[in-house]
């Protein structure tokens, strides 16, 4: 049994329950330390949004109105403020490790814990396709909150916060704030996707993550995912 071992977060770990995941972008990806060339960072407004959002629905939650806005969350008391430690992970094939901390675990009456995780973004189609990837991260978190203790555990939610910024919403804020007030609003909407708790898929894909990096070489190329085409073209440029 190897004392070391790969290490994943559960964002990661929810890429191979996509449909489209390719194991040769995944191998190389890893390898090199999930720094990919040609790849441009996200506009940090995203950050300061992720931050607000958790500041608020907290202070929502000391306010007393936080069941207002999400009633699936009328059960909780308090934010734990938790770090969850990395866990660890040995099967016969090897030796793996988890990582990831949810943007919040909530503490409920009843004495159990409600995992949730936002998304600043419409519900739509496309979203709906990346539900196999935040499912499976929703899921980790719930593994590591157990194996910190953090149990039993009463729901997994993906909260949707969908900006309303339709005509009628924009006649609202306007009617709210006739002389101006030397700033824009974009109000929020929540939607909530409960999910089913399943470790066994977290342990499976955990390990068969751990696999992938012990190959020697990458897999062979998947005809049908357009980055590995890329990947060749690049090779071709060498040649």
């Amino acid at each position: 049994m190897r004392e070391d071992g790969n290490r994943f977060s559960s964002k990661t770990l929810g890429e191979l329950a996509m449909p489209s995941f390719c194991p040769r972008c995944f191998w190389i990806r890893m390898k090199l330390g999930n720094r990919v060339p040609f790849r441009t960072p996200p506009p940090g407004i995203f950050s300061s949004i992720d931050s607000y959002t958790k500041r608020y629905i907290e202070k929502l939650l000391d306010l007393g109105r936080l069941a207002n806005l999400i009633p699936e969350l009328s059960n909780a008391s308090k934010i734990v403020k938790a770090v969850l430690p990395e866990m660890r992970h040995d099967y016969p094939g090897g030796t793996a490790f988890l990582t990831g901390v949810p943007d919040a675990i909530f503490s409920n009456l009843d004495s159990s814990f409600t995992i949730a995780d936002y998304k600043t973004a419409r519900f739509t189609e496309a979203q709906r396709s990346m539900l196999p990837l935040y499912e499976v991260q929703v899921r980790a978190y719930a593994v590591l909150a157990r194996s910190s203790g953090l149990k039993p555990l009463n729901a997994l939610l993906l909260i949707y916060l969908e900006p309303l910024t339709g005509d009628e919403s924009l006649s609202v804020e306007l009617d709210a704030h006739p002389g101006h007030s030397g700033e824009i609003s974009i109000r929020l909407q929540p939607f909530v996707h409960s999910i089913k708790q399943n470790e066994y898929e977290v342990f499976q894909l955990l390990e068969k993550a751990d696999r992938l990096l012990q190959l020697p070489d990458p897999p062979d190329p998947n005809p049908y995912c357009q980055n590995c085409k890329e990947i060749d073209r690049l090779k071709n440029l060498f040649r």
